[in-house]
């Protein structure tokens, strides 16, 4: 018989043990939250959820889409990225913006404004909402994930991004 063993593996947050686990087929990947969040900022945008009678903190969708773009490493490519939050029915920008704040990363702050912009009418974002992030924006141009070929500049974000997300028929648009 063909056995295909597929390595599924989940990111997690805690301020805990942070040693990679593996369990049925699952690895388990831990990161530390952002340091620059400190204390008063760590549980920004976090729930307490019952999953099979266990309490279990998780984060907003609005903190983990802002997570993903501060590390996209960890969350199964840019492709992977904007299909999910594409699937978003919607965001608590306040929150969002909060959240994203607190970081204090302009590079993120680009990220956030470029994938917002592509889903302003889905979620069906204030007239505006875009002059709340400008002032954090940075300096210079930054890199959507990396530096590539073919990048190009949206001079709007200051951010440097693969053509083919510019282009009308790409799927991810």
């Amino acid at each position: 018989p063909l056995v295909i063993y597929i390595d599924l593996r989940t990111t997690y947050l805690t301020a805990g043990h942070r040693r990679e686990r593996h369990f049925r087929g699952q690895t388990f990947v831990a990161l530390a939250p952002p340091k620059c969040l400190g204390e008063r900022w760590r549980d920004l945008g976090t729930e307490t959820v019952s999953r099979s009678g266990l309490a279990v903190m998780t984060t907003s969708r609005e903190r983990t889409l802002v997570d993903c773009l501060h590390r996209p490493a960890y969350c199964g490519g840019l492709e992977e990225l904007l299909a999910c939050a594409s699937a978003l029915p919607s965001v608590d920008f306040d929150l969002l913006v909060e959240y994203l704040l607190a970081l204090r990363s302009p590079t993120v702050v680009a990220r956030t404004g470029f994938v917002l912009e592509r889903h302003s009418r889905q979620w069906h974002l204030e007239r505006g909402w875009d002059e709340r992030l400008t002032p954090y924006l940075p300096r210079s141009p930054a890199y959507l994930l990396r530096r590539e070929p073919g990048n190009v500049l949206v001079r709007r974000w200051r951010l440097l991004v693969p053509a083919s997300l510019l282009r009308e028929e790409s799927p991810l648009r």
